[in-house]
């Protein structure tokens, strides 16, 4: 059960005001202990005993744990990721020829869009990731890999369905007194809702989009993709076009 909170996404203001937290740069220290992939509040030696306590008896570092670890000859590692409440995520470690690294995380557990060829899409939907959770996905991968260099929302579910825990997440990844995961090593993946399309564009963050057509042939499409059904190849390419001029990627 979930019991205490989360704070792998909580800025250094949540963090001060959640845990009275004084003085006032204690929260800043956390924070960065917290960027800097810690475990245990016993690692974070430079706050006093007392904020630790606190902070142990309040808070978790990881609300989720890593429960299988999957990996394969080309560098590729799958987590299973099992939440406070007992439902299982995966987010997949990606490593190129270049040895250059990509957290591929989830957004949902489950997903509610039906794809025909996606096996996520035939458990239905059980509930967004929160913005902790999410970072927490990248913080396992980078514990087990090292730095990261890039982050695509392209694991279980659909990003534009849980775009504020995504925004609040990237807050905190792309911080520079925090991670300081650039925003041009970050893509956002869509099974084409417009509405999210724009929404991204209109109000951030700042990434890059990707979109996953599959076909171009609109009735096949529908078949295989039911978001389609209000989201049609012609209004799908005006909301591409809209983003790539608002955004200028």
């Amino acid at each position: 059960m979930c019991t205490k909170v989360a704070i792998a996404a909580l800025s250094v203001k949540e963090l001060a005001e959640q845990f009275s937290l004084t003085p006032p740069f204690r929260a800043k220290q956390v924070y960065g202990w917290i960027a800097k992939g810690v475990t245990s509040f016993e690692q974070m030696t430079n706050l006093d005993k007392v904020s630790r306590q606190k902070l142990e008896e309040m808070a978790v570092l990881r609300s989720s744990r890593v429960s299988k670890e999957l990996r394969d000859e080309d560098g590729t590692l799958k987590l299973q990721i099992t939440l406070c409440d007992g439902l299982a995520i995966e987010t997949v470690l990606l490593t190129d020829q270049d040895n250059r690294k990509t957290a591929c995380v989830s957004c949902q557990a489950g997903c509610a869009m039906h794809c025909a060829f996606c096996q996520t899409g035939t458990l239905g939907l059980a509930r967004n990731l929160t913005a902790s959770e999410i970072v927490e996905e990248f913080l396992f991968l980078e514990e087990r890999a090292g730095k990261l260099d890039n982050i695509v929302f392209m694991g279980m579910g659909e990003p534009m369905q849980n775009l504020e825990a995504i925004r609040k997440a990237l807050s905190v990844l792309t911080d520079p007194e925090g991670r300081a995961l650039s925003s041009r090593r970050i893509t956002i993946s869509t099974c084409g809702i417009t509405k999210g399309i724009y929404d991204l564009a209109d109000n951030g963050p700042q990434v890059r989009l990707a979109v996953s057509l599959t076909t171009a042939n609109e009735n096949l499409r529908k078949s295989l993709m039911p978001v389609t059904n209000g989201n049609s190849l012609g209004e799908l390419k005006k909301a591409i076009a809209y983003f790539s001029q608002k955004t200028q990627k």
